[in-house]
Formats: structure tokens, sequence, C-alpha cells
């Protein structure tokens, strides 16, 4: 049911911009190509190659070949590895030897036994010995020579697997326990050899993704096959950053980890929700005007904004956010390795999802360069399990139920007294209009009071949403070829709005292959997405109702008109409830198909090579429909005007993204030193492109398809944008590591993006941090109730780059609605700034990681200052210039502030797998304006005057002054009502006092950002699945009271 929804799904979509043929023909091969692939996948699976010498078949021919050459050819023909002493195979003579349709065991058995050898089959490793003997145990490396161990020394040989795929790990590092400084590390078959002293009892062995693993070595055995285990449960081992990966042991950075099963503990809704509730530094601000909106994409922000507030709206119409293409204030989003939006997030299956890793300072960023000032959240899925073919179903069901409780708002009796009171009812509040008639309203007003009528008005438009949400995996495979089929519907963003509700289909198909020295990785994605706003407006339209208004008619029915009386010269006031029985519609949909595909080259001797392709497309489309029955069109339309009710906005758009990223790693342990290194570049291409019309003049409510409108809107035409920007960066990262105590890491990034001027294409960002495990020093051995105790400190600049794609180009604006006699004019829209560039936000931190009593007890905390330098705003321009203004790097903007995360364990078994724990976090930041240009200067003027006049408002506004923080409360202090004649007492500016309101008078009274952000839970056992998430708190919040007085 699921497929032939999001088939019905995309028909529908693309019903309108293709033809119906090209449109069935394309839907036709994306539907065979996943079959075709799905059918491969599990047939290879069930014919995969094993461990045994006789599972492969092959044809072979050998003219005078020496053993060695053909160990060579077998090698290659059945990916077994031989290992042998050259002194051995030497004497022996050519081989002669041909056949078909043969086994590796049966060339073995025909060519070894007449040159007095045999074998010895050890996983995918073949010795070869002399008949006579057993296998050797005293050569440094098996191939050209052989070397004698000292007596002081034993010499261990091995092989580093993966637990389940049985695949050779190249990389792994593996020490001796007693003695510091002896280490190797793995080949490219995962074959390795340490010398420890005789003595030594116990060797281990560390890779990125698995779990360190402990071997005690046994007397009279020296050769060992290990296995590793995937670090899924233990994620915090290993730091992922979207390019490399790094143990946390030996990272400097600043980031938090948080694994599948933290998110379920926390919430299902969307991984956006979930660690807003883990971590306190990671935020959604609150927005009243949207509130539980399923389809409000909400800003996000890390350690605070490194920008002006892109939500700056005052009535005089200005928003910042007008020139920028997303919030400035936005972090990085990293999923797979490949930069994606945030509705991208907002919308991803919370079942795919392996782990989180939330980076924030410059050594844990700026590998990301002008792209990395806000931080990242690299989000990693699931890859397929091998195995027989699995079938596993996920099933979430949710109620989504509004919470009034909070509201305490006047019943219909007591809000007719209090407007009374407040002088409604008298002409000195009402210029214009008699006493008479205003005692005919209030007398009018107080009967339905006393008539019973008392509407709860915030009730009316809302409910409780039930939410749903389905998935199904289909996954197996072998050692050489894994593979996963996706499938999902999400229903669980129903909004508690009457009619709102955002829907999701998903579907992907994934391929992993390993062959060799090298890795495939491959996965096509289809989402398609429809969202529904609710029909009843907007919830704040609802809190400005008076109670003594009736919704409904004496008949029942949703009346349109609840108050209109004409004869005392009061303006109709009309019910919002009523839009809602129209046919009138506000949607949108959009559909995304993304390719990703990863190629990995083990290439031996610690380097590996990694190049990354990500092809990303997405239609969207948005439909609103206002019948001309609605009530913005009640009044003001008559006669040529009757006609040009009703309003349809239809907009299109269509979105290209590529990116491709290689890059070459290096990991080595050499002795006591430890070193990883990381160098490529990244190359992405971005186009979008939106079309829109707005058209006006419905004839019918039920006639609700643009095709069906009268005109154009007045004064419009189709409309539309075209944004289209490339880059290019360069990166290197080296970590260095002496004996596992001493830590130096180091980035850089070298980044190009048209966005920026032509005399600015390019800016250096680095990073350098620097850590000490003191829990390693010898000193420290003594505390065994230290575990851990790790110093770390980091500084570096990254940048941002978050804003409109043509900032730094004069643009022309084409006259189509003129001509002259060569062609088309132009005039020019905007001023570009050549010197335009991104801004760059140094970054440092100063950190602690601990664990204490047996790791019953984990802190972690960290200190930090980001100051954003060259924030993007615009210069105000003399009006002789032709323009208001034009956009250059001015303003600064700091946040300073605190991190502390408590864990701690009340019960912790290992071995029974038990686990009881609590944690507590707690955030604190200082936000400050250091700079602010001219236009922002203006633009508080301009918000002081939105609120002179009669129709002024009186709701607080956003006014950005030096050495205050962007989220500043301001407001006209009040010591209330004065007993003596009933007036307001207000406090001015300069300290007296006054009975009349001005916006000049206006002080910081507080800030929307609290003092101390703070999390508690989640309260999780393990072994008998138990969750409980305890709280969230914010303390010292300033809250904003807006007057909601409605005559």
């Amino acid at each position: 049911m699921i497929l032939s929804a999001v088939r019905q799904k995309c028909e529908a979509f693309f019903a309108t911009p293709f033809p119906t043929a090209f449109k069935r023909k394309w839907l036709m091969r994306i539907s065979i190509l996943s079959i075709l692939v799905l059918a491969l996948f599990v047939s290879y699976a069930n014919t995969g190659k094993g461990q045994d010498l006789n599972d492969k078949r092959f044809s072979v021919r050998f003219d005078n070949t020496s053993l060695k050459d053909v160990f060579t050819r077998l090698s290659e023909l059945t990916e077994f590895n031989f290992a042998y002493r050259n002194a051995d195979i030497r004497p022996a003579s050519h081989v002669t030897y041909s056949d078909r349709e043969v086994t590796l065991g049966d060339v073995l058995t025909n060519i070894l036994p007449a040159r007095a050898l045999r074998y010895v089959q050890n996983g995918y490793n073949v010795i070869i010995v002399k008949a006579k003997d057993t296998v050797p145990s005293n050569y440094s490396r098996y191939g050209n020579r052989a070397m004698v161990i000292p007596a002081s020394l034993r010499l261990l040989k091995g092989q580093v697997l993966d637990s389940i795929t049985g695949l050779p790990l190249a990389g792994a590092v593996i020490r001796s326990k007693s003695a510091h400084g002896l280490a190797t590390t793995s080949d490219n078959q995962g074959r390795f050899e340490l010398r420890v002293p005789k003595p030594s009892q116990y060797i281990t062995t560390e890779y990125i993704g698995y779990t360190t693993k402990t071997t005690k070595l046994q007397s009279g055995i020296d050769h060992y096959t290990i296995l590793l285990a995937s670090a899924e449960a233990t994620l915090n081992s290993v730091v992922v950053n979207g390019i490399f990966d790094r143990p946390m042991e030996n990272f400097t950075g600043a980031a938090t980890q948080v694994t599948a099963e933290q998110l379920r503990q926390v919430s299902n809704r969307n991984v956006l929700d979930a660690l807003k509730s883990i971590d306190p530094s990671f935020r959604i601000p609150e927005n009243l005007n949207f509130g539980s909106d399923p389809n409000h994409l909400a800003s996000v922000e890390i350690r605070g904004g490194n920008s002006i507030n892109s939500a700056v709206s005052g009535s005089s119409g200005i928003n910042l956010k007008q020139d920028y293409e997303s919030d400035p204030n936005l972090p990085l989003f990293i999923l797979d390795g490949f930069e994606v939006s945030l509705q991208k997030v907002y919308d991803l299956d919370m079942t795919r999802i392996k782990s989180v890793d939330l980076l924030k300072d410059a050594a844990a960023t700026a590998i990301y360069g002008s792209k990395a000032a806000n931080g990242v959240l690299v989000i990693t899925t699931f890859a397929p399990k091998p195995g027989r073919l699995r079938l596993s179903y996920n099933g979430n069901f949710t109620l989504n139920m509004p919470d009034l409780t909070s509201y305490d708002l006047l019943n219909a009796m007591e809000k007719v007294q209090f407007e009374k009171a407040a002088g409604v009812y008298t002409d000195i509040h009402h210029i214009g209009a008699s006493q008479e008639n205003l005692d005919i309203l209030y007398s009018r007003r107080l009967a339905e009071a006393q008539r019973g009528v008392n509407t709860y008005w915030l009730s009316q438009p809302l409910r409780t949403a039930f939410g749903q949400k389905h998935s199904i995996n289909v996954e197996g495979g072998d050692q050489a070829m894994r593979y996963s089929v996706d499938l999902s519907y999400n229903n669980d963003a129903s909004g508690v709005m009457k009619g709102s509700g955002r829907t999701n289909y998903s579907a992907g198909v994934q391929l992993v292959y390993n062959v060799k020295k090298f890795r495939f990785q491959n996965r096509l994605s289809v989402a398609y997405n429809h969202s529904v706003n609710s029909p009843y407006g907007s919830f704040g339209d609802y809190s400005k109702l008076n109670p003594y208004w009736r919704p409904y008619d004496s008949l029942g029915n949703i009346q349109q008109v609840m108050e209109n009386y004409d004869d005392i010269g009061v303006s109709p006031v009309y019910n919002p409830m009523y839009d809602a029985t129209l046919h009138s519609k506000d949607l949108s949909q959009y559909l995304n198909i993304t390719e990703n595909f990863q190629a990995e080259w083990n290439m031996g001797a610690g380097f590996k090579t990694r190049a990354q392709f990500s092809l990303q497309t997405q239609k969207d489309q948005y439909d609103k429909f206002v019948s001309a029955l609605a009530n913005q069109f009640a009044s003001g339309y008559s006669g040529e005007d009757y006609f040009k009710r009703g309003s349809y906005t239809l907009e299109n758009g269509n979105s290209l993204r590529y990116q491709g990223t290689l890059t070459l790693n290096y990991g080595k342990a050499i002795g006591k030193n430890t070193l990883y290194g990381t160098a490529g570049f990244q190359v992405e291409n971005s186009e979008n492109k939106v079309v829109g019309i707005r058209a006006v003049g419905f004839p019918n409510d039920r006639l609700d398809d643009i095709n069906y409108a009268n005109l154009y809107e007045k004064d419009s035409r189709p409309y539309g944008t075209d944004a289209k920007s490339r880059s290019v960066g360069y990166l290197a990262n080296a970590s260095y590591a002496y004996d596992n105590r001493y830590l130096l890491d180091a980035s850089f990034r070298m980044d190009g993006s048209s966005k920026f001027g032509t005399d600015s294409r390019y800016a250096p960002f680095w990073s350098l941090g620097l850590g000490w495990n003191m829990h390693k020093e010898a000193f420290m051995q003594t505390l065994k109730w230290i575990n851990q105790l790790k110093l770390r400190a980091s500084y570096g600049q990254t940048g941002s780059q978050n804003f409109d794609s043509y900032m730094s180009l004069t643009t022309y604006k084409y006259l189509v609605d003129e001509r002259y006699r060569t062609g088309v004019g132009a005039v020019l829209l905007s001023l570009g700034n050549s010197d335009l560039q991104w801004q760059k936000t140094p970054k440092m931190n100063i950190g602690a990681d601990m664990a204490f009593l047996n790791s019953r007890l984990l802190i972690s905390g960290n200190y930090f200052i980001e100051k954003s330098d060259g924030l993007i705003t615009s210069i105000t321009l003399a009006p002789s210039s032709g323009f208001s203004n034009y956009v250059a790097n001015l303003g600064k903007v700091q946040n300073k502030g605190e991190e502390i995360y408590l864990t701690g364990f009340l019960i912790k078994n290992t071995k029974k797998n038990i686990f009881w724990s609590i944690t507590a976090n707690l955030f604190h930041n200082e936000n400050k304006i250091l700079e602010i240009s001219d236009a922002l200067k203006e633009l508080n003027e301009k918000n002081l005057e939105s609120q002179q006049g009669s129709g002024g408002t009186t709701a607080p506004v956003l006014l950005y002054r030096e050495g205050l923080s962007t989220n500043t409360i301001w407001a006209v202090r009040s010591l209330g009502i004065d007993p003596s004649n009933g007036y307001e007492v207000f406090i001015k500016k300069d300290g007296t006092l006054t009975n009349t309101w001005d916006p000049r008078d206006e002080v910081p009274v507080g800030n929307t950002d609290a003092d101390i952000y703070g999390t508690l839970g989640p309260m999780s056992c393990t072994k008998v699945l138990v969750s409980i998430f305890v709280c969230a708190q914010i303390w010292g919040r300033t809250p904003i009271i807006q007057p909601l007085l409605t005559a």
C-alpha cells in the first residue's frame, strides 16, 4: 500500500509540468531498476564467497611457472592470502598445470605434494610449509626473508577481522598492554606482527568504529585471530565528522555524541526535538506565532546565535531575512557524509539513524571552513547488516494534545467589566464616537454575557491529533555484498490545529560491496512530502477574540459575522471559524530524489582513499486558494472589484545540488607515536529556481483550480527567483598522539565561493587543538578512583555563508513593459560589493572530560568564547546614490558561556548488561552585540516609529544596541494604576514619572534567553527496557507579555 500511495502521489505531483507519456516512462524505469537491483542483491547474497577453499570454482593454466607466481595468481583469483618462507619454495620445480572449473583446494592438492609441500588454512590465509614441518612461529613476516627474534622478546602474529563479516580490518592498532611503546598496525589484509616481552600477558586492539578488545596471551600460542565487534553500543569511542573519523581518546574538540537508543528514549517524532532535550546548547527558540505548527521549520542554534536574529521584523515591514536564502544562525547538517537541508533532517525517518555527532568548537568544525561558524550536526544512518534475508517492522503511535493550562483569560462578564473600567466605553478613549452609542454598545455586550454567552475561543480551532509512523526494512547479504531496502510512512506530525498535517513517504535502496581492497556503497532514496495548513487560520487570532461573541447561530451553524452594529457605527466582526467551512486550501508538497555513492580504496601501509559523490534533486509546489466567500473578501469589494474576489497563489520550485569529495587518509602507530592524517578537496554546485503567479476572481467556491481565475492580482505579474552558487574547498587535518597522553590536532581549509566578491573569492580557515590524557601519567596510576582525566583546548577560525547567492554582484532588472528602439531596457536593481566575504567566527574552547569510581560518574565541561566578525549587514546610502543601501561586512557579535554534562550510574553491571543511569546537563551563554551597522540603527528608529500614533503597536519590539544581547526585551517601565485618578504611571528614561506612554522611554527590562538552560534525564534502565525522561527546565528567562485586549 505504501508503494502504491507513493506512486499515486508522484503521478499527481508531476501531472501539470510533465507530459503523461514522459511521466509514465520515467516512473517505470525507476520501478524496474529497483526490482532488478533488489533481485541482484538477493541472488548474490545466496551465492557469496565464504572461507572454504572449495567454495569458488575457476579455470587456471600455468606453463613452467614459479611457485611464487602461482601463489600470486591464485590469490588474485580467490582473494585468499598466501604466506610462505622463500627458503621452502625456492628449490621447488616450476609448475605446469591446466584445468577448468576447479577449486583452490583442488589446485593445491595437485601441485604441492609432488614438491614436498603442504598447506594449512587459517581463515583467509593459506600458509605453505614443508610436508614434514609444522607451521613456523619464528618468522618476522611471511614473504622473502626471516629474522632471528631476541630471546627476551616474543613474536606475535595474527589477523584482525570484523566479527560479523569476517573481513580484514586494515590499520587496526595492536599494542602491548604491559610495555608502553610496543605497538604496530595491521596491513591491508588485517595481518600484523608484534614483538612483546615474554612475560607479557595481554595485548589490546583498537580500530575506529569498533570496540577496543583486550586479548589474553596463551603460553605456546603465537598466532591470534582477533575479532572486533562494531561499536554501535559504545559510539562515544569514535568521533564522526562526515569527512573522517577520529578516536575519542585522541580528540581535542568539543562534541556531543548521541546514539539511536538515546534519541528514542527522549522523542520519536524527529531528531531535532530529541536533541534539544538531550543537549541544552542545541536550542530551538520558541516562536509563539507558530506554536506547534508541524509545517513550520523552526530556527536552530548551537551555542547561541552568531549573527543578528534572522526573524527580526517590525511593523515597518523591514525583515532582515529578506537578504538571506536561509537562517544565518542555522548550523550545517551532514547526513552520511553529505550536506543536506534543514527540511531533509526534519523529515528524516528516525528509525534509520544510528548516531548523531554535535560538533561545536573550532577543532571539531574547522574542516568545514566557511560553513562551520554555527556548528555542525553529523547524522550517521545504519548500514545493511550481513546474514540471511531479514524483514523488520517498526510502528509508532502518538497522541498530540494541546495544553492550555498556562492561559488564564477573563470570562465574558469579567471582560465586559474590565473594558468598562479601562475606559473602552467613554468618549475620552474613542474619539469620534458619541457617548450614547458607546452606552448602547456596552449594554448589548453586557446583555450577551448575562445570557450566558462565554466562548472559550482558544479551544475552538484545536483538537487531539493521532499520529502514526510505520517503517519496513529488508536486509541481508554476505561478506562481499550487503543490501537493504526500506519503506516508511510517517503521519506523526499531525498538528493540534484542526485540519493541519504533515505526511511523509520514503523509500530507499542501499548496497555495500567489498572486493579485495575496494569497498563501494550506494544509496538511492526517494522522499515525498505532503503538508496541509489549518483552514482555521492562525491560533493567535483566536486569542484576541472576546468571550461574549457567539461562534454559532441559533441553529448551531457557524456564523460569519459575530457582531454587527451598523446602527451605532460599529464595524462588523468576522468569525475566523467560518473560513474553515469553505473550500479553501493551503498546502505544499515536494518530491526529493537523492543518489549517494562512496568508494574506498585500502591502499595498504596505513593509506586509504575515499571518494564521495551526491546528487540531489527536488521539486516543490505550493498552492493556496482563498474562496471568494472568505472573510477577507466580505467587505470592500463592490462594483468591478466584486469580480476580483477569491485568490489563488501557485508557486513551483526546482532545485539541483551535487557534491563531490575526494580524500586521502592515513593512520599509523609507530612505537609510542600514533598519527592520523587527512587531505582532500570538495566541490559543490547548487541551483534553485522558483516561479509563481497570483490570480484573483473566482466565480464559485468549488472552482478551486487556477485555470478558473479571472485575471492577475492588481499590479502583479508572474514572479520568481533564480539562485546559483558554486564552491570549492581544499582541506587537511593531522592528529598526533604521543603514548596516548599528549595530543595535537590541526586543521586547515581554503574555501572559494561564487557568492563572494571578485576581490575576495577565497578565504582560509584553521584550528589548533591540544590535549592531555592526564590519567595515563605514571603519577596518576595510584589513584584508582580516577578512570579518566582529560584536559583539552582549541582555538581557530570558522566562517558562515548562509545568505543569498548574488549579494556581491550588481544586478539589473529588465523593463519588460517598456520598449526602446534598440531593444528592451534595464535598470540597476541592487549595488554589488566586490569585497564582500565570509563572516568570520574565531572560536576558543577549554574543556575537560572526567570519569570516576569505575566510570560510574562521568563529567564533561566546556568554557567557550565565539566572536563573529564581519556580519553581513546593510549599509545606508545617501539618496543621491540612487540606492537605499548595499551589503557589506560590518558588525560584531560575541557568545561566551559554559557547558556541563553529568552522567551517573546508580547500577552498572557490565557482565549482565544491566545499567541504571541518570543525566543532568547545564548550559549558560551570554550574547552581546559588539558593533552594529548604520542600517540596524535605522531599523531601531523605524521600530520605535511603528509604536507611535493611534494605530501603533504596544507589543515589545526588538531593538539593537551595542553592549546588549540581540534578544534584549525593551519596554516602558510602569508603577501601576494611580488610585487617585485611574491613570497608569510610567517611568520615563530619565527616571521621572508621567501618565503618557512613549516608546522613546523604552529601556532594557529582560532577555528572551534564559540565564541557564538545563535538562534532567532520561533516567534509563537497560535490560528491562525502562526509560523515563524526567524534565527539561529553563531558569532565568524573562517572559514577554503581549496585550490581548480587544474591544
